[in-house]
């Protein structure tokens, strides 16, 4: 494949010259995405150069969109087998509107590998889910030239505040008085503490 890096470019033997998008974006030329692409070309022999041609066009620059960034939690999602987050587009869309979105999700124990094709909001919430599992996930932006890359794994625990403690007792011991009760479900995160009000 023949690469084009300059405007004077020489092709030996060749009837065209492909230039990747990204290198008229971010090289010499800097064009910006959705620029279309004019071009003229002269043929040279030991004689010298043929007159210019006619300028040829029709090319647009475009690529992947950037990927997404800022993956937050919704907390209005979680619930007891849901999590859910939010995100917004990278700072380039490649020079095509973005279209739609892809969600990779796996878990820390295995049970889960799926991927999600079509998502046109920047929101998704997981159902399902495993309490005390952490769930990873990855999103992707796609314009019609193709996906972006993917983000850094995005990892929620799938957990909520713990049940009320139950079977409260409380009991005389000499000089002291003694408080005990059953421990609740810690609902996916280990219980840290107790608090006792009198």
């Amino acid at each position: 494949m023949q690469y084009c890096s300059g405007a004077d470019a020489v092709i030996i033997a060749a009837t065209r010259c492909t230039i990747p998008s990204i290198v008229l974006h971010v090289n010499a030329f800097q064009l910006p995405w959705s620029s279309s692409v004019h071009v003229k070309v002269f043929a040279t022999n030991l004689y010298g150069d043929s007159q210019t041609s006619e300028v040829g066009n029709g090319a647009i620059i475009v690529h992947y969109p950037d990927q997404p960034t800022t993956l937050t939690e919704n907390f209005a999602d979680r619930k007891v087998s849901s999590v859910g987050f939010t995100w917004l587009d990278g700072a380039d869309n490649g020079g095509l509107p973005v279209i739609d979105y892809r969600v990779k999700v796996t878990s820390s124990d295995q049970s889960l590998s799926l991927v999600v094709n079509g998502l046109t909001s920047q929101r998704y919430t997981q159902t399902g889910l495993t309490l005390g599992i952490t769930y990873f996930f990855t999103v992707e932006s796609r314009n019609s030239h193709g996906f972006s890359n993917s983000t850094a794994a995005f990892g929620i625990l799938c957990a909520v505040k713990p049940l009320v403690p139950t079977e409260l007792v409380t009991v005389n011991s000499n000089d002291n008085v003694i408080f005990r009760w059953k421990a609740p479900s810690d609902q996916g995160s280990p219980i840290t503490a107790y608090r006792v009000q009198i």
